[in-house]
Formats: structure tokens, C-alpha cells, sequence
């Protein structure tokens, strides 16, 4: 419930309070109601009851060493797992307040509510409800990416970088990839046609079932205790919703879309082209889930396109594009998260035992798990 009346207020926001002068002010206006949202969330998310129960019962073989420190101290406070969501929600609003401000000060977004929507409206929001340790790594990322190339602090970039890697070790592949990426499409103003036919030959790839395939060849070449190998042909492999439906070839024609408004300055060319990467990766892999959450690292910088798309087409000639735009954003938002509340009601909440491997001795996470599934 405290998703959507969050994402109520950030249409208030952006209808009213777009044009207040103090953009501090404003930004608080927004990131205060977002943790609030977050710290209370009950049941969001398939990984949800799987944080509970790592608060209760930590395993310092099951998570990555900063993760189970945090829920060790969290524990010494207190046995209420809501401490965990409260401590990882004002992680995550501290972190998107500090980009956020970087990206005003540096003038690359002027409208801070629109931009706040189109992050939320995004998989990141999401992301902090179902992925708490990737969101922390995500958001880490993301600062220490404008720390470094932006505001030039390339010490205090790397220390954040090692410190995401203590909560989610997939940061140093995104780094490592982006490092690599850098000099030979990054740094690089490309023609809006040639960005184009990528994303057009990305989803002919996507349309012949391109990464299944190579998912369950993969697989079948694979040591049989190779870490993770089980995930290439785990339902999250494929999508929670199958096959291109009207919404899909909606997202495909705003994806292209905003392509148009791509822009090519030289100083923050780098965050675009980050963003452009997103996109034609999202539109290659169609939503499965596994992948997705590794394209979340570039999901801020996916949100500037999104955030120029929107703002661009608030001219006249334009605005019921923009409208239009603006409201499927807000229903695909809210529709994924009652889809994710459904699915943790019923798949979830009847297998969670066999999946969590409960036994009779865990009363504490028994109790906690038929009280707020009721």
C-alpha cells in the first residue's frame, strides 16, 4: 500500500510542486516519503521473506560479508526484522539523494520530480523493495561513477566501489565491464541510425529466443558444481509474463523513441551511451529476470533517456506523447508491483519452506511468515 500512495506523491510532484525554488527542499519532498515506503514494506518482492529469514538466522556462507556484519550488529539491537528494512532503506535514499544532487548541481537534469518518476518508474524502485543488497550495490555504483568521472574524486570511487562489492559481488563485473567499454563506445558521440539498428537486431535476437538457447547450451557444457549454473535454466530464466504482448511492443516503440532524444555532449556523453547499452540490452533479453538484475546497474542512466524522452516531448506539438508516456510508465509500475505482491501470496508463501530449507527448530521466522501473509 505505501508503493502506490508513494508513487501518488510523486505525481503530486510533478504536477504541483515542480516550479518550488528551493530544489533541496523539493528533492526532500520526494526521497523522505521514498524511505518511508521502503522501511515499511511488507511482503514486496520475491526475496522478501528470504531477507527475513537471513536476519533472524544469518549465514555468513549464504551472502556476501557486509551483508551478514550488517544484520549481525541489526541483531545485537534488536530481533525485529523491520530494523533490516528501516537500516537498507535510508542505505538506499542516502545514496539516490547524493546522485541525484550531482546530476542538479552538474545541470544534466533541472526538472528533480520528473526525473525522481522516472527512476521510480524504472526497475530500480522496484529493485529496492526486491533486491536489497543489488539495489545498495546498484546505487554505490552509480555514485561512485559520477564521483569519478564527473566530480573527479577517483579515491573516494574506488572505496565506494569496494565497499558495494562487500554487499553484492556483481559490481565488479559491471565495473570491469564498463571499464572496458569506455574507450571503445563510451567516450564516442554514435549517429542516432547506427544506435537504431543495434536495438533493431537486438530485438530479432530477442524474437528467435536467442539467449534461451545459448542459456541451456551453456548449461549443458558446464562443470556440474559451477556456481550458479542451475540459474540458466531456473524460471528465472524466463519471464514472469510470456511472450510479446501489447505492453511489450509499447516499451519497444518508447525504447526507440527515446533514442531520438539521445544527446551528444562531450562531458557527460559517457552516462547517455551507458544508458543506451541499457536499452538495447532490455530490449536483446526481454525481461528474464536474471539478466535484468544485472542490467540494474545501468538503470539510472537508462532513466536520463527516459527523463530527456519526457522532457522533450512536453512541447506542445508533443504533449500527448508525453502524457501518454508519463501514465503507461505509472500502470506498468504499479501492475509489476501488484503482480509481485500475487505471486509472493501464493507461489511464495506455499513453498517457502522447501525453498528457505525451514526446519521445525526456525519458530521465529514460522510466526513472522503466516502472520503478515494473512
Amino acid at each position: 500500500m505505501n508503493a502506490y500512495l508513494f508513487l501518488t506523491w510523486l505525481v503530486i510532484c510533478n504536477l504541483f510542486l515542480v516550479k518550488l525554488k528551493n530544489k533541496k527542499l523539493l528533492l526532500l519532498l520526494i526521497i523522505i516519503p521514498m524511505f518511508i515506503s521502503l522501511a515499511t514494506q511488507v511482503n514486496i518482492g520475491t526475496d522478501y521473506y528470504a531477507y527475513v529469514h537471513s536476519f533472524l538466522y544469518p549465514n555468513i556462507n549464504e551472502y556476501e560479508i557486509g551483508y551478514y556484519l550488517l544484520n549481525i550488529f541489526l541483531k545485537k539491537i534488536t530481533n525485529n526484522p523491520r530494523i533490516l528494512f528501516v537500516t537498507v532503506s535510508l542505505i538506499q535514499t542516502i545514496l539516490l539523494y547524493k546522485i541525484i544532487k550531482i546530476l542538479f548541481i552538474k545541470k544534466i537534469i533541472s526538472n528533480i520530480p520528473l526525473f525522481l518518476f522516472c527512476v521510480s518508474t524504472n526497475t530500480l524502485y522496484i529493485l529496492m523493495f526486491n533486491g536489497i543488497r543489488s539495489s545498495i550495490a546498484v546505487l554505490i555504483f552509480t555514485y561512485a561513477l559520477l564521483l569519478y568521472y564527473l566530480l573527479n574524486d577517483k579515491k573516494k570511487a574506488i572505496l565506494m566501489l569496494i565497499v558495494g562489492a562487500l554487499f553484492h559481488k556483481s559490481i565488479i563485473v559491471a565495473t570491469i565491464l564498463i571499464i572496458f567499454l569506455k574507450k571503445i563506445f563510451l567516450d564516442r558521440i554514435h549517429k542516432k541510425i547506427v544506435l537504431l539498428i543495434f536495438s533493431i537486431v537486438a530485438i530479432i535476437l530477442n524474437v528467435i529466443n536467442t539467449v534461451p538457447k545459448l542459456a541451456l547450451f551453456v548449461f549443458n557444457n558446464l562443470p556440474e558444481n559451477f556456481p550458479y549454473k542451475y540459474y540458466l535454466i531456473s524460471e528465472h530464466m524466463r519471464p514472469y509474463v510470456k511472450g510479446f504482448g501489447v505492453a511489450t511492443y509499447l516499451f519497444i516503440i518508447i525504447y526507440l523513441l527515446s533514442i531520438y532524444f539521445y544527446r551528444k555532449s562531450i562531458d557527460t556523453i559517457f552516462l547517455y551511451n551507458i544508458g543506451i547499452i541499457g536499452i538495447i540490452s532490455i530490449l536483446f533479453f526481454n525481461d528474464i529476470p536474471i539478466f535484468k538484475r544485472f542490467l540494474d546497474y545501468f538503470c539510472i542512466m537508462e532513466s536520463l533517456l527516459r527523463y530527456r524522452l519526457l522532457k522533450g516531448t512536453l512541447k506542445k506539438s508533443w504533449m500527448y506523447v508525453s502524457i501518454f508516456i508519463f501514465i503507461f510508465y505509472l500502470l506498468t509500475t504499479v501492475i509489476t508491483i501488484m503482480r509481485m505482491i500475487e505471486y509472493n501470496n501464493t507461489y511464495i508463501i506455499e513453498n517457502i519452506e522447501k525453498i528457505l530449507q525451514i526446519d521445525n527448530r526456525e519458530k521465529d521466522f514460522k510466526k513472522i511468515l503466516y502472520k503478515e501473509a494473512k
